[in-house]
């Protein structure tokens, strides 16, 4: 590594330890508002605040779901046929 590269990288980590020995203690900070805080700094999108929107499911994915309900109900019809046999 040259002697630029290093000069560039500790700076960095020496503004990322005065940023964190700098910020408030853990103890009754709002971790929401700080979150909101990082996201509208960094000027990143929070997808935790954007509604999801369900796929409606058609075609052979609807018919392979249903399917798959009826099965369940039949293998618990018959594990309950058999367990009732047992004497």
């Amino acid at each position: 590594m040259t002697l630029d590269n290093k000069k560039i990288k500790n700076g960095r980590e020496d503004r990322m330890i005065k940023k964190l020995n700098n910020s408030k203690p853990q103890n009754g900070t709002n971790l929401e508002e700080d979150w909101d805080n990082f996201v509208q700094e960094e000027g990143l999108i929070d997808y935790n605040k954007i509604p999801l929107k369900r796929a409606e499911i058609k075609g052979w994915v609807k018919f392979a779901f249903w399917f798959l309900r009826i099965y369940i109900v039949i293998m618990i019809v018959l594990v309950i046929v058999g367990f009732s046999r047992i004497h």
